[in-house]
């Protein structure tokens, strides 16, 4: 494989991570917001399975692309791209 060859195969990579770490980044932002939603409705055994998965995808994005959300933007920057400019 050459080097140029490589590098594009490591780009798609990097995009492909991209593109699942700001879709987890949403789906955990909709959950937090139906626990809201539940919670204000005093329903609290969904409340409390919304807030597991909630924090099931929160280890997610930590442990598999930390390197690529700092936690420093905005979900619509994650899913826009603006949050990994320059990398």
């Amino acid at each position: 494989m050459s080097a140029v060859q490589k590098t594009q195969k490591d780009k798609a990579r990097t995009n492909s991570s991209i593109r699942k770490a700001a879709t987890l980044d949403y789906v955990r932002e909709m959950l937090r917001e139906l626990r809201d939603m539940t919670d204000a409705e005093n329903e609290q055994f969904i409340t409390h399975l919304i807030g597991m998965a909630y924090l099931a995808t929160s280890d997610v994005i930590r442990t598999r692309y930390a390197n690529l959300v700092s936690g420093n933007h905005s979900p619509k920057e994650v899913r826009d791209g603006s949050a990994f400019q320059g990398r």
